[in-house]
Formats: C-alpha cells, sequence, structure tokens
C-alpha cells in the first residue's frame, strides 16, 4: 500500500492529522512505515484516528509523586503515617503543578511504531491468537494508554515479565481459551502484595509503574490489571459505575472477552479468583422508579 501525499482514503485519518499541527510528520511517518503491511496500518490508522480525544499529564513534581509509592511498597507502615511523613519532610506534593500533553501534538512515531509491533507480537504468539479478529484486537488490545496518565513503553516489558506464567496453560487443554489464560493472570496477580489505600494522591494517574508498585484502590488495581492482561493479547478492559448504590462513590472492576465473544467481570482486588458472569455481578447498583414523584413540599 503506498501513501500519497494528502490522500490518506480517510476524513477522520485527515481530520487527526491535520489536528497534529507539527506534529503530523511523525504520524504519517507511522503511516509510511507500514505502507507495505495492510494490517499494521489499518491498526496504525485505528490509533490515530481515536488519538485526538486521548491526553497525558505531567507533573512538574514526579519526584515527590513518586515517593509516596515507593515508601509504601517497601514498607508495613500505615500508608497514612508513611504519607504524612514525607509531607512533613518534603513538603505537600502540588498537584495543580501539571503539563497536559495532547498525544496528537507530542506523540512520537518511534513510540507508536514499537507499541503497535509489541501487541501484533504477542497477538501472534498466543496458542489463543486466531480466536480473535482484527476489530477485537483494536478495541480491547491495541491501545496504548487508558486514562491521562504519563506516555511510557509498557507492552513488550510487561510481555516479557508476565508471559512465562502462561506456560502452564499452552501445556494444558485449555491452551487456546482466553478465559482460562486471564485467570492464570488473575490468581497470580492476586497472591502478590496488593495495598488498598486511598493515602497517596487522589485523582492523579501514576502510571505504568503501579504495576510494580500495586498501590491505590479499585481503579488503580483495574488498570493493572489491563495493562497486563493487554500485553499479552488477551482483550479486556475497564468498566465502571459514577456512583455505587450503597456509597457516594464510583467504583471500577475488569471485564475480560472469551472466545466465544462473552464478557466476564472480575478484580485484583475481588476475594472471587475467576472471573464471572455479569449478570451474578454484587456490587449494589443504584436505580431509579419508573413512576417518581418530586415532591417541592418541604
Amino acid at each position: 500500500m503506498t501513501i500519497l501525499n494528502g490522500c490518506h482514503g480517510s476524513s477522520e485519518l485527515e481530520r487527526a492529522l491535520d489536528m497534529a499541527g507539527n506534529n503530523r510528520h511523525e504520524l504519517e511517518t507511522v503511516l509510511n512505515h507500514y505502507r507495505t503491511d495492510s494490517l499494521k496500518y489499518q491498526a496504525a490508522v485505528f490509533l490515530i484516528e481515536h488519538m485526538p480525544y486521548q491526553r497525558g499529564i505531567a507533573y512538574e513534581d514526579t519526584i515527590r509523586l513518586y515517593t509516596y509509592y515507593k515508601a509504601i511498597s517497601s514498607s508495613h507502615t500505615d500508608p497514612w503515617i508513611l504519607c504524612d511523613s514525607i509531607r512533613e519532610a518534603d513538603g505537600q506534593f502540588n498537584a495543580q503543578l501539571k503539563i497536559v500533553q495532547n498525544d496528537i501534538c507530542e506523540i512520537s512515531s518511534s513510540f507508536l511504531i514499537d507499541h503497535i509491533d509489541a501487541m501484533f507480537d504477542a497477538w501472534a504468539s498466543q496458542p489463543w491468537g486466531d480466536k480473535i479478529d482484527f476489530d477485537m484486537f483494536c478495541n480491547h488490545i491495541l491501545p496504548y494508554r487508558l486514562r491521562d496518565e504519563p506516555l511510557m513503553p509498557w507492552a513488550r516489558q510487561l510481555y516479557e515479565q508476565y508471559n512465562p506464567i502462561l506456560d502452564s496453560i499452552r501445556k494444558s487443554p485449555d491452551s487456546t481459551d482466553i478465559r482460562a489464560a486471564a485467570t492464570v493472570i488473575l490468581r497470580y496477580l492476586q497472591h502478590q502484595r496488593i495495598i488498598f489505600t486511598h493515602a497517596i494522591p487522589q485523582g492523579v494517574n501514576v502510571g505504568i509503574k503501579n504495576v510494580d508498585w500495586k498501590i491505590g484502590d479499585c481503579k488503580e488495581f483495574t488498570d493493572i490489571l489491563t495493562w497486563v492482561l493487554r500485553s499479552l493479547a488477551i482483550p479486556c478492559g475497564c468498566d465502571m459505575m459514577p456512583v455505587r448504590g450503597d456509597n457516594n462513590v464510583p467504583h471500577y472492576w475488569n471485564y475480560i472477552i472469551d472466545n466465544d465473544g462473552q464478557s466476564w467481570y472480575g478484580s485484583i482486588g475481588y476475594a472471587e479468583s475467576e472471573y464471572k458472569a455479569p449478570n451474578t455481578y454484587w456490587i449494589p447498583k443504584g436505580k431509579y422508579g419508573e413512576n417518581v414523584t418530586l415532591s417541592t413540599e418541604d
């Protein structure tokens, strides 16, 4: 496939390239790199077309932010006590000192090419790979970010770290079973040291480094499992409810998609060591009555 200047074949792609401004050359470098590989070219187009909606936040006080995580992960002291001590010694982390980076204007061709190649390599390497079609791959494996975390390479690193854990599945009758492979990873992570706490700065996405630290609440735990599963070409993602039915807080959890296209839920923070059917989900949901009259009387 040859790319002609000004003719990329998609209005959404052209819109994204126009929005890239001075970074357009980096994106076109990616497209030209895959001009003879139809599938990877389409994957690049998919990412670039969705890129105008993606951004990352870089904090000027990153070193102090990491100090909280490092201290908590290396100690069994109450996280609140640790964080209070850090604030007294070094001052308060300032989440307002940040730089918003729009991916479409900042992302490099080398990052995208390495990520796309890594995800295709993982997809091709797994015995269940031929159970995953291209649309499933693009939507539930390929994306390079989850939220507004700092953008860092992660796919190859996590694949090398966690892929050996799946060796037992490859030697079993379940070698092509996506749900079985995802369950092995779920159970492995559940047996690691996971620290549930709100002592860390809230509303800040520390990013891929937290896969090693494993600190936070349901949102952080959901991100950790998503990164690991996607690096292994297991289709998955994050789901959430804005407000729990029994508490004034949001809640997050993971979903995976099996060989038959069915979804299952789970979390490294749950007691259940396997993925469950969505209709069995136990977190209380809020609901509206069908015939509700709102009174203005006191």
